[in-house]
């Protein structure tokens, strides 16, 4: 699953959209940006150079006109609820 997103994520920026992925671990983060390779789920596979990377939540979901959630489901309730005042905001913004 985490790959084929990648591969979306990777599709959706080289056609000249603004792509950020989230990373929780900020290790992890920094090395798939400065090597633009996620050797754990897409090994070779070298990441669009217009690809951003942040292991900040705000920075990740902030201000974004479209956000993709891949997230395994046991964890999924458990980020939107750190995430809820972000999305609350956004979405005051529509109404």
């Amino acid at each position: 699953m985490v790959a084929l997103v990648l591969l979306l994520q990777n599709v959706i920026a080289y056609n000249g959209h603004r792509v950020t992925i989230y990373g929780r671990n900020k290790d992890d983060i920094n090395k798939i940006r400065e090597s633009r390779v996620n050797e754990k789920y897409l090994p070779g596979a070298i990441l669009h150079d217009k690809l951003r990377f942040t292991s900040n939540v705000r920075t990740a979901v902030g201000k974004r006109d479209i956000i993709i959630f891949a997230i395994p489901a046991q964890q999924f309730g458990s980020f939107l609820r750190r995430i809820r005042s972000i999305l609350i905001k956004m979405l005051s913004l529509l109404i």
